[in-house]
């Protein structure tokens, strides 16, 4: 039996993935931190065909711990505590919008509103839209003092466009730096400049801004002709500053979710994209992993319920290849616990790896400070297994290893043989899972098994599976190197750099540059040995 789905959302997001799931028979557990629903997901659940089962609004989640499939959630709902087993975890929270009129020196009216209340008014049946509908002049800030968003601008651009073609109201677009970057936002820019949006540019100057009874009057010099401007419409629409839900905090830490620098569920990282976390079985969705698009959004929800259907799917447990904890050996110290970057290590009597979340990657097992944690399957590191080719003849060419992340340094090396790329006689590529399972003991033992230089190659920022596993290397690498230049050994023996998967030919490079520094340096002293 698969377990409910957790969507943790309030609008139209969360709406939109509950009623996918519930379409193919997944049962749902939505959850709100807000004391009420969002109107418009209010009025779907009352038409909706399909009926949630379990809605818990002004509710928090406490805890969460298991894995996909199993994940055990605590939920407080005023003073009554929820347990509950969930499949996957959906974090489907709006964005938070703050008008920005304090940046104006203007105070909300009925004559000044912020672009999200515009927006619901213009879109809602109220006398308080046959006014603005009956109003002849717009104007709309964009960006005049902090820079704006291509989200909003699009937002703005539309409206614009909307009420000259509907309602023939004259609009206007006082703008700093227009964003536009968006995919169509230039053809919509002069699709509403052709039904009549003005748009007015400041470059250097601000425009002069007073509120009078309640109605914003600007004035302002046209940085082209000079010539100066009053203005005062029957409406401003002021522009907002778009950052994460106040929730989201709170829930990364419950989920052990890592959070990008502005605060989002999703780190900027091109292994996430889109919807994936660093968790498996916890998905975000639309405005929780960054600003985008209601289109992108909408189509992140869809995502996310077919996600969840192929994650939750039985064949996803059966994994050949992860990590073991030795019970005898265990001291319990909670390291693995605290460094997996995939919420795979679970806390029962002991500590103990989820097979179905375990990636792989080699951290714990290099990190392990008695040894506990060994790897299964494909990707054992094992250094008096490594090969390292015959000298042949008596000129010397350096034995090289390089340790190559499976994700990218594999591909580009295939790659480069594809292409005919010429490689070092005496190199030996060992796949690793990640950079981050690779252990100073390894590289040691590398050297003195004869390896004449160790060479790492891993992902560049932003594109490790494990997120920090590329780190991890380069931390390990200069410490290494650091106790060899102590030591009166070559530090330039071992190396690290970072590589794409489509750099076939700078993987040739990198080897070949490589090993031309170790044949300046000679052969290894610990060969000897």
């Amino acid at each position: 039996m698969v377990e409910p789905v957790l969507i943790i959302g309030n609008g139209n997001y969360a709406d939109a993935i509950s009623e996918t799931l519930l379409q193919t028979g997944t049962n749902v557990i939505l959850v709100s931190q807000n004391a009420n629903l969002d109107k418009a997901l209010s009025s779907a659940l009352k038409t909706r065909s399909h009926k949630i089962p379990e809605i818990y609004t002004a509710t928090t989640v406490l805890g969460c711990s298991g894995t996909i499939g199993k994940f055990k959630v605590q939920l407080q709902n005023n003073h009554r505590r929820i347990d509950r087993i969930v499949s996957a975890i959906i974090i489907a929270e709006e964005n938070r919008f703050q008008p920005n009129y304090s940046l104006y020196g203007l105070a909300p009216s009925q004559s000044i509103l912020s672009l999200a209340q515009f927006n619901r008014l213009i879109s809602s049946a109220s006398p308080e839209t046959d006014k603005i509908k009956g109003a002849k002049k717009i104007v709309f800030l964009s960006g005049l003092i902090l820079e704006n968003h291509p989200v909003a601008s699009k937002k703005i651009m539309r409206l614009c466009f909307y009420l000259q073609n509907e309602f023939n109201i004259q609009t206007y677009v006082l703008a700093g730096n227009l964003k536009v970057a968006g995919p169509g936002l230039e053809d919509l820019y002069w699709q509403s400049k052709k039904a009549g949006t003005v748009y007015v540019k400041f470059t250097y100057d601000q425009p002069r801004i007073r509120q009078t009874n309640g109605s914003a009057t600007f004035g302002f010099n046209d940085e082209i002709t000079g010539h100066c401007y009053e203005l005062t419409p029957d409406i401003t629409v002021v522009d907002e500053m778009i950052s994460p839900s106040d929730h989201l905090a709170h829930l990364a830490e419950v989920l052990k979710i890592d959070t990008g620098p502005e605060g989002y569920v999703q780190t900027d990282n091109v292994r996430r994209i889109s919807i994936l976390t660093n968790r498996k079985g916890v998905l975000a969705v639309g405005p929780s992993r960054g600003i985008c698009s209601e289109t992108d959004a909408l189509a992140d929800a869809e995502a996310a319920a077919l996600a969840v259907l192929q994650l939750t799917a039985a064949t996803v447990y059966e994994s050949g290849t992860h990590a073991i904890i030795d019970p005898g050996k265990c001291i319990r110290c909670l390291t693995c616990y605290r460094l997996c970057p995939h919420g795979a290590i679970t806390i029962d009597s002991r500590p103990a790896v989820a097979p179905e979340s375990c990636e792989n990657c080699g951290l714990c097992v290099s990190e392990c400070p008695r040894r506990a944690i060994a790897a299964t399957g494909s990707g054992v590191l094992n250094p008096s297994g490594t090969p390292l080719p015959d000298s042949g003849d008596d000129a010397f060419e350096p034995d090289l290893i390089a340790l190559c992340c499976g994700r990218s340094a594999i591909p580009a090396e295939k790659l480069s043989l594809l292409w005919g790329h010429s490689q070092p006689q005496k190199v030996s590529v060992v796949t690793v899972p990640c950079g981050s399972g690779i252990s100073k003991e390894f590289i040691y033992q590398l050297f003195l098994h004869g390896a004449d230089g160790v060479l790492i190659l891993t992902c560049h920022q932003g594109n490790c599976h494990s997120e920090q596993g590329n780190q991890h290397a380069f931390h390990r690498a200069a410490q290494i190197r650091e106790f060899f230049q102590q030591t009166a050994f070559e530090k330039d023996r071992l190396f690290v750099d970072t590589i794409a998967a489509n750099m076939g030919a700078e993987f040739s490079e990198k080897v070949a540059c490589f090993a031309d520094t170790i044949r300046k340096l000679g052969p290894s002293r610990l060969k000897a040995r």
